[in-house]
């Protein structure tokens, strides 16, 4: 199981970074992978240098971890690019719009938000940001 998160992982980082802009100062080495083994009802975790993937719900839901892996490589890349706010508008225009995995079973969000809303918000942080960096 743990070779197949690492590809996993790997690959939904460098997809992420052939389709988003990010900014000349961008950290895009590919997280780090870190795993436990607790009993708990966390898939995994994020932050801007690695994410964590719990092995024992991961052998548990076989392939359909996939999801968890994009879901926490979204919120590093997120953080990484500053423009994190949890399950916020960015977050939801990676995860839904650029990797196209729709809220699935194993996750619960605060707030509901449709496709296009969460792009048109993303993209307008994008276009901003890059306008900053030209200043």
């Amino acid at each position: 199981m743990i070779p197949y998160i690492k590809e996993r992982h790997e690959y939904w980082w460098n997809y992420l970074l052939e389709r988003v802009w990010v900014p000349e100062n961008f950290k895009s080495a590919i997280p780090e992978t870190r795993f436990v083994t607790k009993k708990s009802r966390i898939a995994g975790s994020a932050s801007s240098m690695y994410c964590e993937y719990n092995l024992l719900y991961a052998m548990e839901q076989g392939e359909e971890f996939d999801e968890t892996i994009c879901h926490e490589i979204c919120h590093t890349f997120a953080k990484r690019i500053k423009l994190h706010e949890g399950h916020g508008s960015f977050w939801e225009y990676l995860y839904q719009v650029v990797c196209g995995v729709k809220r699935g079973k194993y996750h619960y969000y605060k707030r509901p938000s449709e496709d296009t809303i969460a792009a048109a918000k993303a993209i307008r942080k994008l276009l901003k940001l890059k306008a900053q960096m030209k200043d």
